[in-house]
């Protein structure tokens, strides 16, 4: 049976369809990033590191510095150009956005591989 969290993730699905199907990409894209991405893996990464036992302190300074150069630097772009309808500005944040996003999967993904396989690996040896 699926409990309260597995519903509203299957729920948002349709949602992020629609949002997707009927906003421009780059706004369907920021509003899936900001709305649900972001949010959920910082706060996994805020738990990751809170089981550590470290400083969240830093943590949030630079989170902090780092999301208000990002802000500032969107705000040049759409000041020095004519906003987002100008199609090169929309295909440098593109490219931009996948500069990110590839290395952040290889580095997020293959953590969770990895992880997974050591559990698996555990699991099969205590069964030998």
């Amino acid at each position: 049976m699926m409990g309260k969290t597995g519903r509203l993730r299957m729920a948002e699905i349709p949602v992020l369809a629609a949002l997707l199907f009927f906003l421009p990409p780059l706004v369907g894209f920021l509003v899936y990033f900001a709305v649900l991405h972001a949010p959920r893996h910082f706060a996994a990464t805020l738990a990751h590191i809170r089981a550590q036992g470290m400083n969240l302190g830093p943590v949030r300074m630079e989170v902090a510095i780092w999301s208000l150069a990002a802000y500032a630097m969107f705000g040049l772009c759409l000041w020095l150009t004519d906003g987002l309808a100008e199609p090169n500005v929309q295909r440098t944040l593109f490219i931009g956005l996948a500069a990110l996003t590839a290395p952040h999967m290889l580095l997020v993904d293959g953590k969770n591989a990895l992880r997974w396989t050591k559990n698996r690996l555990e699991r099969n040896r205590k069964q030998l």
